[in-house]
């Protein structure tokens, strides 16, 4: 089965451990640990006989003094799509800075790659916005928000690239992946507690199936998985959740139906907070 830019995405982030998180780490992921783990994880992934590592470009933290060296390795690595004049093409993930409008339409200001500029046409521009409006919105209105961005690019004239194919993801201020603002109230509350938890990823799930939203394997006596419910879900979802929570004996639920209010005290028997400041609550 052929996997999306958005699933090969998740994917990444999955296999780097980026999924994972606990209040021990608060303030401690940055780039260059974001860059370091997916740079790993695309060693161990291949994609029709080939390893990933071979076609991406993940731009390296940028760092002034280093700049000449930095620019050097990424023309090395942009250099395989000019190979032959041929059309090849590679993957490009790195997070958004901005989205600017330029005389020939529209470009992609890329965080780490100050001096390359991808341009995006305009079909291409409402296509995303149309796709990923939910991430969009959410980027542009929640502060703290980073908006990762996985392309597929080829060589376009004179040495520049040209994108062909763009999905987007927002992440929170830990880099960890949140669909809307009711996964974000909950990753955000989760962040601050020292068990671990692990953010579960949709893949290219059609989301009528429920699965957890995020999992708390550490807690004791047992894990906890914590569902969201969307707020147009009918009694057949209502149903599939019941049969899942029954078919996972080893594991306690916890759900959420933002439709019916504010968010239930979560479980945090076995889990323990994270003060951060000072605070304890």
């Amino acid at each position: 089965m052929r996997l999306s830019l958005l699933a090969l995405l998740h994917l990444l982030w999955q296999a780097s451990g980026l999924v994972e998180w606990t209040g021990h780490w608060i303030g401690k992921r940055r780039w260059w640990h974001v860059h370091r783990y997916l740079v790993e994880a695309t060693r161990r992934v291949s994609i029709e006989g080939e390893m990933l590592s071979e076609r991406v470009l993940i731009p390296e933290p940028f760092k002034v003094e280093d700049k000449t060296a930095i620019k050097a390795r990424r023309s090395g690595t942009i250099a395989r799509l000019l190979r032959d004049g041929s059309k090849q093409r590679m993957l490009l993930i790195g997070e958004v800075k901005a989205f600017r409008g330029v005389a020939e339409g529209h470009e992609i200001v890329v965080r780490h790659m100050p001096d390359v500029r991808l341009p995006l046409g305009n079909d291409q521009l409402r296509r995303l916005q149309r796709r990923f409006s939910p991430a969009l919105g959410l980027w542009h209105s929640e502060r703290g928000l980073h908006l990762i961005a996985i392309a597929t690019v080829e060589a376009a004239a004179a040495g520049a690239l040209r994108v062909v194919e763009i999905a987007v993801m927002t992440v929170t201020e830990h880099w960890l992946p949140v669909a809307d603002l009711h996964e974000l109230q909950l990753v955000t509350k989760l962040a601050r507690y020292r068990g671990k938890m692990v953010k579960v990823l949709s893949f290219d799930g059609s989301g009528t199936q429920p699965m957890a939203t995020v999992t708390l394997p550490d807690a004791r006596p047992l894990p906890w998985a914590l569902y969201l419910v969307p707020a147009d879900a009918n009694t057949d979802f209502d149903s599939a959740i019941a049969q899942s929570i029954l078919s996972h004996p080893d594991r306690r639920a916890w759900i959420w139906r933002p439709a019916d209010g504010d968010m239930p005290p979560l479980p945090y028997d076995g889990v323990r907070r994270a003060s951060v400041d000072g605070e304890d609550d």
